[in-house]
């Protein structure tokens, strides 16, 4: 234990009187030789055993106790036990032979002071006198020890030290007072004997693993002589020194702090509860429900020592009473009894009544409700009071030998507070709430009003075609209403609402002239301005004309700020003024003209009427017709006549006229019955000429204003007045009608590959046969282009019988369309689609009828062309599904949505030679939307431009960092252009200027074209295609063998790659068109010298038809699924 203290140049003191234990005298005589050459004077004796041992300990006064080697084992600790017990420091030293390092340690540990090998008996004398020093310097300590427990007693806190097996060494006064017991009966004590709140075993851990210097503070319980317990706080110090291992611990009496403690924690707690049930209440809930939890929160606090049963009555709006409102673990029998309590009855009527907390602690006499089952209990009600109003009365059960407090109904009575501000509060709101919905009511009904005026402006500008809008010239904020964006053809979300946006829908050629009227009034200050105009409508970009008029307003200095105007659209308006110059011009012709009213009245006449009966105009106007009957025809001739105008709304015919001078003359009369929207007659316009003068300027108006000059039959015009005429019909008679909406399949392409003139021929044609095919009291007429439109009147008073009948007809005119044609150009096949939609009454609008036909025509062309369909819901949903879609796409372009994925393509060899890039959309939300589905859209939209330009510049941009990479640097990349795309004057540049901002490879870009694009305006395709390919760009026909490409056109495409399509690959090689249709595409290929690629190839067994056949290229899942970027790159690295 001393070795690192020892120093072999120290001198044992002399005088010393030493004790020897040896029991071998060979031992001894060692010990003691090497002893008188260490120490001179001193006192050497010897102990034999431990009896010798213990008598000569207690006869002197020794330095020190030296063992033999032999006294290692029982009899060693026994000595050491001895020596202690004689003078706790007197120092022990053992001397010993060989010895291991472990037994040294445990021999130590034992209470040895050092250990000297006989072989190194020289370091005995420093051992010795290393070791007395110590002893003396823990003299000194035990000294002050004293001193410091005599210091002890004058402190308030007991104190003990005990050693690291918790026996007490010393204690001061006022541990022996605070235990009971003397000093002496606690010395002979532990710590175990008095502490009840720490295991012996948690203690003694605690000790070992002690540093000195360390303080341990631990909460724990004494226990008293006479058996009682008090908390106590200790702090235990492990004492500095080199000797067995002594603690100090102070113990503090926690006693009346725990009580403190106790009501700082209990006062602490009702803080906390009054500050839950606060919050509680202002939370907003209900109020029954939040009393509800409030109350139940109040039975949870464990110090208040109530039973978890309470209620809450409220006070009844008479005034005369309490209704239970609130009742927390009440019997059905409870709650019964106490569902209404009148004031002054029971102590929670009482409670109310006196306005003051009742407590009883048992059931009395006063106790006026009783119910089945009732115990004896105690009661606390506190009335619920806030600014003098009894809102209601809290009930609390308590149990049998409760104690009341002053702190809890203090407590009690917070509570009670809190709880009548949350009801007063409430019913506060309560009576807000309702004043508010009283306003609200007022407010809605003012916004009908007002909404209603909103409609009605909203109609009126529809109807009149005029629409409002207002410029913020501080902002240049601009305002359209509703019928604005009509007019010009815009969606409100599409529109950048500014005055710079406006002008982008004027027509270019009337721009700068609007733009410099409208300036002109701003910066002369003018009141207002006005002007005609075109815009070019962005939704079909058809040309309207425009009336243009604003009011200026000012601020108070005068400056203007403000425009508010009206746009009209008038494009109608002039046409009807155009047709009626037309018709002044015609009214004014060689054939003689009247106009009549609804009851025959003549209003009008023309010159050439004065001219052919001689009465002037002002004879004529107000007389009726019969002015001129010559008498030759009956009254049956007349019924005829006017039979044929109420059914058919014309007549024609000869006739027999008197003059004015009373000659009669031939005459070739034709009337004509106008009607308003709602089909009935308002005019009737009768046009005569002398049966022997030409009556070709009367029929020209009339074709002019009814037929389509093209085919001689009826226009729209004259179609919509009887399809009005069928509508309101059909309200009369209850039969169902059609309305038949046929439109020339590929007739596009005839008219663009052979000339417009074949084109019209083929129309004459079709008109022909559709009047040949038809009913006398059916109409044929043409719409315009290729379209034409059969109305079937009064077919049958079912549904189904009529559809029946409609879909016959249809079946037989598509028959009749679909023969052979002797066109100019040569023999022409046709063939038809028709769309069909029933006409019941007063169900249908006109415009309706026509939208579902057209819907049902698009289904028709939709199914694979010469086809007929009828109109239902469905086509609807899908029209609307479609609407969403390109709103939904919008969305998309503006959002980044879109993405790519590539798919790779395969050569021979397996090689990686390039890749497709294939658009796909993922919305924030849901799944992937299928091209199949948005592609199209997009195309009709319009749409598609700006999402072909950003696929383009997207997939170069791939390209161009794979032409950075060694291993994909030779990789083509296909990218997909529609035909709108293709088709922009600019097309070329846009790709120019792709590649060169991208840095992409020209001739590492492959554009993918289909057979639809290629054959419409060929030469502008070519021509478009050769100066794209003197930039090296690529061409592959997409698709290939699904359209009707042409070996003429093809031999002039400047392509690079025929498509297989993967209708043709998917049945490989089992079917057998579809074998000899590929093989035919694999040779035509291969003798125009092109490369020649299929795609959809799942299966090994079409890979290896079609290398059998000559097609070494390929892309499908069969390869690899599209992915992203990367997946192309790994395939492509890994050879």
């Amino acid at each position: 234990m001393f070795d690192e203290l020892t120093d072999p140049s120290c001198r044992l003191r002399q005088g010393l009187e030493l004790l020897v234990l040896a029991e071998d005298d060979a031992d001894f005589l060692v010990i003691e030789h090497r002893l008188r050459q260490e120490c001179a004077g001193g006192c050497l004796s010897r102990a034999i055993d431990l009896e010798s041992l213990e008598a000569l300990l207690s006869q002197g006064n020794w330095d020190a106790v030296l063992a033999g080697s032999d006294q290692q084992g029982s009899l060693l600790r026994q000595a050491l036990a001895l020596a202690r017990r004689q003078d706790p420091d007197l120092p022990v030293i053992l001397i010993t032979g060989a010895i291991g390092e472990a037994a040294v340690v445990q021999l130590l540990r034992e209470g040895v002071w050092d250990v000297v090998r006989k072989e190194n008996l020289v370091q005995l004398g420093p051992v010795i006198e290393c070791a007395l020093r110590m002893a003396d310097a823990r003299r000194v300590g035990h000294e002050a020890e004293a001193r410091y427990l005599g210091l002890m007693d004058g402190i308030g806190d007991a104190f003990f030290i005990h050693d690291s097996q918790g026996r007490f060494l010393a204690v001061n006064r006022q541990a022996c007072d605070s235990l009971g017991y003397d000093k002496t009966e606690l010395l002979d004590r532990g710590v175990m004997d008095v502490e009840t709140g720490v295991d012996a075993a948690t203690a003694k851990g605690l000790w070992t693993l002690m540093k000195e210097g360390e303080v341990k503070t631990l909460e724990g319980r004494h226990r008293h002589k006479d058996g009682s317990e008090f908390p106590v706080e200790i702090r235990v110090r492990l004492l500095e020194g080199t000797g067995p291992r002594r603690f100090i611990a102070l113990a503090r009496d926690m006693t009346e702090r725990r009580v403190i403690e106790n009501a700082l924690r209990r006062d602490r707690e009702q803080q906390l509860v009054l500050r839950e049930l606060l919050e509680e209440a202002l939370a907003g809930g209900g109020m029954e429900e939040t009393l509800r939890r409030c109350l139940k929160r109040l039975l949870e606090v464990s110090w208040l020592s109530i039973l978890p049963k309470g209620g809450i009555f409220l006070m009844e709006p008479s005034g005369a009473g309490l209704r239970l409102a609130v009742a927390v673990n009440f019997s059905p029998e409870i709650s019964a009894a106490c569902a209404q309590v009148p004031l002054g009855q029971c102590h929670c009527g009482r409670a109310a009544q006196q306005r003051q907390m009742q407590y009883v602690s048992c059931v009395d006499d006063l106790h006026d409700i009783r119910y089945p089952g009732m115990t004896d209990h105690g009661h606390y009600a506190f009335p619920l009071i806030s600014e003098e109003d009894v809102l209601g009365v809290m009930v609390l059960y308590l149990p049998i030998g409760f104690q009341p407090k002053s702190e809890k109904e203090q407590f009690l009575a917070s509570v009670a507070d809190i709880l009548a501000g949350f009801i007063c509060r409430k019913r506060q709101e309560e009576q807000l709430v309702r004043h508010r919905d009283h306003l609200e009511v007022l407010v809605s009904e003012r916004t009908i009003e007002l909404d209603k005026s909103m409609v009605m402006l909203d109609r009126s500008q529809a109807i009149a075609h005029v629409g409002s809008w207002e410029l913020d010239l501080t902002t240049n904020h601009l305002i359209w209403s509703d019928e604005v964006y009509r007019i010009f053809g815009i969606e409100p979300q599409v529109f950048g609402a500014s005055y710079e946006a406006f002008l982008d829908s004027v027509h270019p050629g009337d721009r700068a002239a609007v733009n410099n009227a409208y300036t002109a009034s701003v910066q002369q200050n003018k009141e207002c301005y006005g002007i005609e105009h075109r815009i070019v409508r962005r939704d079909n970009g058809e040309v309207r004309l425009m009336l243009e008029k604003c009011e200026h307003q000012r601020d108070a200095s005068g400056n203007i700020v403000r425009s508010l105007g009206m746009v009209q659209d008038i494009t109608e308006r002039r046409r009807a003024e155009e047709q009626l110059r037309i018709a002044a011009v015609a009214f004014d012709s060689h054939d003689g003209m009247l106009v009549t009213d609804a009851n025959k009245v003549i209003l009008q006449v023309n010159q050439a009427f004065t001219r052919i009966t001689g009465y002037s105009a002002e004879e004529a106007i107000g007389q009726t017709p019969a002015l001129l009957r010559s008498g030759r025809h009956d009254s049956a001739f007349y019924r005829t006549l006017w039979e044929s105008l109420h059914h058919e709304g014309r007549w024609e015919g000869e006739i027999w006229n008197r003059r004015k001078d009373g000659g009669i003359i031939p005459e070739w009369l034709s009337i004509t019955a106008i009607r308003d929207p709602s089909g009935a007659v308002t005019h009737y316009l009768g046009v005569f000429s002398n049966i022997n003068e030409p009556r070709e300027a009367q029929r020209k108006i009339i074709e002019l204003a009814y037929y389509d000059p093209l085919t001689n039959l009826p226009n729209r015009r004259l179609l919509l007045d009887r399809l009005n005429h069928a509508i309101l019909s059909g309200v009369r008679t209850g039969r169902i009608g059609a309305l038949l909406l046929l439109d020339l399949d590929n007739f596009k392409i005839l008219n663009d590959s052979r000339g417009h003139d074949v084109g019209d021929q083929l129309l004459r044609e079709v008109a022909g046969r559709l009047q040949g095919a038809l009913r006398e009291s059916d109409t044929a007429a043409r719409f315009g282009g290729d379209e034409f439109v059969i109305l079937l009147e009064g077919l049958a008073e079912d549904e189904l019988t009529a559809a029946s009948l409609a879909e016959s007809i249809a079946e037989k005119l598509r028959d009749t369309l679909s023969g052979s044609y002797g066109l100019r150009a040569g023999i022409y096949h046709s063939s038809a689609s028709i769309g069909i939609t029933l006409i019941q009454g007063n169900k249908d609008e006109m415009e309706a009828l026509l939208k579902q036909a057209d819907l049902a025509l698009y289904e028709a062309k939709s199914a694979g062309r010469d086809c007929i369909r009828f109109f239902d819901s469905a086509m609807q949903a899908a029209v609307n599904a479609h609407v969403l879609v390109e709103e939904g796409l919008r969305r998309a372009i503006a959002g980044g949505e879109l993405f790519l994925v590539y798919q790779p393509q395969i050569g021979e060899g397996g090689r990686v030679t390039g890749a497709e890039a294939l658009l796909r959309w993922q919305p924030p939300t849901g799944p992937l939307v299928s091209p199949a589905r948005f592609i199209p859209v997009a195309e009709e939209s319009g749409l598609i431009l700006p999402i072909g330009q950003w696929v383009l510049t997207t997939a170069c941009r791939q390209l161009a960092a794979w032409s950075r990479n060694p291993a994909t640097r030779d990789l083509r990349l296909a990218v997909n252009v529609s035909a709108r795309q293709f088709r922009q004057p600019d097309f070329v540049e846009q790709v120019w200027t792709v590649l060169g901002e991208t840095g992409a490879p020209a001739s590492r870009l492959e554009l993918e074209l289909t057979e639809s694009l290629v054959l419409k305006d060929v030469e502008k395709v070519i021509d478009t295609m050769k100066r794209l390919k003197a930039m090296g760009v690529r061409f592959s026909l997409d698709d290939f063998g699904t359209g009707y490409s042409s070996l003429a056109y093809l031999k002039r495409l400047p392509l690079d790659q025929l498509k297989i399509d993967q209708g043709f690959v998917l049945s490989l090689p089992d079917t057998s068109e579809s074998a000899a249709i590929v093989k035919a595409i694999i040779a035509l290929g291969q003798s125009l010298g092109l490369e020649v690629i299929a795609e959809g190839v799942e299966t090994e067994p079409q890979r290896q038809f079609l290398a059998q056949a000559g097609c070494l290229n390929y892309q499908g899942y069969l390869f690899a699924r599209p992915g992203p970027a990367g997946a192309v790159e790994t395939m492509a690295a890994s050879g």
